[in-house]
């Protein structure tokens, strides 16, 4: 399963609807800090969970805040996951030769939506998921609970200010406890279980001597007395099951052994920050690497992991998490850093970019991670696409490679050569170079080459020097020149 659209408003910031498609495998949102990225996060969350309180969730302002999504499935999927629950949901799928998707939504307001087979209406309120009816495109309620949908997908989200607590409890919700639940789902099977449940009977059901039930006696006495003397004859009894695993696991704790350290093992509460957001982060991915099957129902999002890892470390964990997409799992990462997007697929992957103008929060797609005219992403292409940084290495790559585009790989051109082929491609010499060689002959160039020569002759003080609008302009220049290139050999 993985979210293939979605769409919200309403949401933090956004107060327009914003509406973008997702790639199953990694989805990169760049932009300045109080850009909306994790206002992504908090949409999908709202989605599944409707967790947060209005407050922290809706934008103030906004009467009718909403979150809709497409759940796409591979075929048979969504029932295997809901079994007999199919049946509920099966005339609300749509249908191809290779998925089948769902859609779905949740609004902040009440409202009344009706039925598609009994032709009743029902009133509906945040609680509710409503699911789109394929033929009349009308959201509806044919679940009456949010529990179905919520089967068929999960969130495992880890934000950039938050506490470790929230991962690291072993209650069934935190993403330690799913992982857990996940490892020791067939512990009841196995003798030590068998054992454990004997011996909790025979200290909370049996009536001997040391047992809870002895100690209780006189307790259900007086109770069952008082109620009989006040509605008749009464007899109250106490009994306790065993509980399920994840119960007892709940109160687990997680420590930390450093052979450097002077204390052999830590509570992880009381590591530092750079520690605990590694054991949150390398969680995630125990997580998403142990998942049942390759079409796992959760989806992982990680905002600004790249926080307290030095750039090696960032570099590892992309890698680590492009693998994990690469088997099937649905990633979003939200980062400042390129090297978070140093793995980046762009067969499959999807970066966008998320700004804040006037006010008004825009998501849009980087189309040039899939067109870009370099045959590799680099770091300075990374900075260049992603973050709007120019950098002189960005434009001596694009030199190289229009170069090799003319000549092959091998050979060199002379500046002279180069400058022709750029007129070639409509981009005209509009600055003097001057040659500290001849520096009574100064000629024209381009921008390019111009800031090509600079780079290359620091030596040269004849010339003054370029600004970072020119630098701007000379690489858009060697882009529009390659891409003309390509297409008139």
């Amino acid at each position: 399963m993985h979210i293939s659209h979605l769409s919200f408003k309403g949401i933090r910031g956004y107060s327009t609807e914003v509406s973008f498609n997702l790639s199953p495998a990694t989805n990169y949102f760049v932009g300045e800090n109080n850009s909306g990225k994790s206002s992504i996060l908090d949409a999908i969350n709202y989605l599944r969970n409707n967790t947060n309180s209005p407050e922290d969730t809706f934008t103030i302002g906004i009467d009718k805040s909403y979150v809709e999504a497409a759940l796409s499935f591979a075929a048979n999927e969504a029932k295997d996951t809901l079994g007999d629950d199919y049946k509920k949901l099966e005339t609300f799928f749509s249908h191809n030769d290779h998925s089948d998707t769902l859609y779905i939504r949740r609004q902040s307001y009440d409202d009344t939506v009706t039925n598609s087979k009994t032709g009743k209406s029902s009133k509906i309120t945040t609680k509710n998921i409503l699911i789109r009816n394929p033929e009349t495109k009308e959201f509806e309620n044919p679940t009456g609970i949010a529990a179905i949908v919520q089967r068929l997908f999960d969130t495992c989200f880890i934000y950039a200010d938050e506490q470790v607590a929230n991962h690291a409890d072993m209650a069934k919700t935190k993403t330690l406890g799913k992982l857990i639940s996940e490892q020791l789902s067939s512990i009841e099977e196995g003798n030590p279980w068998q054992q454990y449940v004997a011996s909790h009977a025979a200290l909370f059901e049996s009536t001997g001597a040391g047992t809870v039930q002895e100690q209780l006696q006189t307790t259900a006495q007086r109770v069952s007395a008082l109620m009989s003397d006040q509605y008749g004859d009464t007899s109250v009894t106490f009994a306790f099951t065993p509980p399920e695993t994840q119960a007892l696991l709940k109160s687990g704790h997680v420590f930390i052994s450093e052979p450097q350290e002077t204390i052999a093992e830590m509570p992880l509460e009381n590591k530092g920050t750079g520690m605990q957001r590694a054991f949150m982060l390398a969680l995630l991915q125990v997580v998403a690497e142990t998942s049942n099957n390759a079409h796992s129902g959760t989806v992982y999002g990680l905002d600004e992991p790249e926080t307290w890892l030095h750039p090696r470390a960032q570099a590892q964990l992309s890698q680590a998490l492009s693998k994990l997409s690469a088997n099937g799992r649905q990633i979003l990462i939200f980062s400042h850093s390129p090297y978070m997007l140093k793995n980046i697929d762009r067969n499959k992957d999807l970066v966008y970019i998320v700004k804040r103008t006037n006010g008004a929060h825009t998501i849009t797609l980087e189309k040039n991670f899939r067109t870009q005219p370099q045959q590799y992403i680099t770091l300075n292409a990374i900075n260049y696409y992603a973050f709007q940084l120019a950098t002189p290495e960005f434009l001596d790559e694009l030199y190289g490679y229009f170069q090799e585009l003319i000549a092959g790989p091998t050979s060199s051109l002379s500046e002279k050569r180069i400058c022709s082929e750029l007129e070639q491609c409509g981009i005209q010499a509009t600055h003097n170079w001057i040659n500290n060689r001849n520096p009574k002959d100064p000629y024209r160039v381009q921008i390019s080459v111009y800031i090509r020569n600079s780079i290359h002759h620091p030596e040269n003080s004849l010339n003054a020097p370029y600004n970072y609008a020119q630098l701007v302009d000379a690489i858009e220049q060697l882009i529009s020149a390659i891409n003309f290139k390509k297409t008139h050999p």
